[in-house]
């Protein structure tokens, strides 16, 4: 093996098995040493290996983090195609991708609600004017600790496209996990987006819906809660 071979090396991740338990979507990221970037695509094979995989996704850009719809008829993923990763879907059986929702900051992690009809995820505010003019004049100082990009939690509409930001103030949000009646979300939160506070984590249960209050904290101490998953019945929360 020589030093260009495993430059080349394919990289298969991110297995996601389909809701009938039929097919597996996952990712292949193919290094382009031509345009000195990594490039990925979202492939199918069946669970029960009796045909060979295919691919879904073409282009060399990043189709990442593949995620079925609970009925089995979508794949949302991540994607750089036209600029910053947004939110895109695709019919698993053939078609061209669609862009789900248009931000101005890239598209963290996401997740369907179990009803199928909203997806939950994470991005920054939108820029302000004044720093939408500092990034056009290329003036990228920052001043440290102050003015952070905080993950905030996005609802998406799946039918209307439109999203709302849910109101949980200036906090940095992560581990998003919808609760099994599609109407709250536990949330992993942490003051700063600061890697010193990532050891100050608590869980928040988010409504998702309007009405009632915002958010309430599930736990919180001084050390580090966090990757809140709920139980089927939604009963218990590990």
């Amino acid at each position: 093996m020589t030093f260009e071979d495993v430059l080349t090396l394919k990289v298969v991740s991110d297995p996601q098995l389909s809701p009938d338990g039929r097919w597996i979507a996952y990712v292949v990221a193919t290094p382009d040493t031509t345009e000195n970037a990594i490039a990925a695509a979202i492939w199918l094979v069946k669970a029960d290996g009796s045909a060979p995989a295919r691919r879904l996704t073409a282009g060399r850009k990043r189709d990442t983090a593949p995620r079925w719809s609970p009925d089995g008829s979508r794949l949302a993923f991540i994607s750089n195609r036209e600029d910053r990763p947004q939110l895109w879907s695709i019919d698993p059986t053939g078609g061209e991708p669609e862009r789900m929702v248009e931000t101005k900051h890239a598209v963290g992690s996401f997740a369907w609600s179990p009803d199928g009809r909203r997806i939950a995820y994470l991005a920054p505010r939108a820029p302000t004017p004044d720093e939408e003019r500092k990034v056009k004049a290329r003036d990228d100082a920052i001043v440290v600790d102050t003015n952070y990009a905080f993950p905030r939690v996005h609802v998406l509409d799946v039918s209307s496209r439109t999203v709302r930001e849910l109101p949980l103030g200036d906090i940095a949000a992560s581990d998003i996990d919808w609760a099994p009646d599609s109407k709250q979300l536990a949330v992993t939160v942490t003051p700063t987006p600061r890697a010193d506070d990532g050891s100050r984590s608590d869980i928040w249960i988010v409504r998702a819906d309007t009405g009632g209050p915002a958010y309430r904290v599930l736990v919180a101490g001084a050390g580090p809660d966090g990757s809140a998953s709920w139980s089927p019945d939604g009963s218990r929360i590990a």
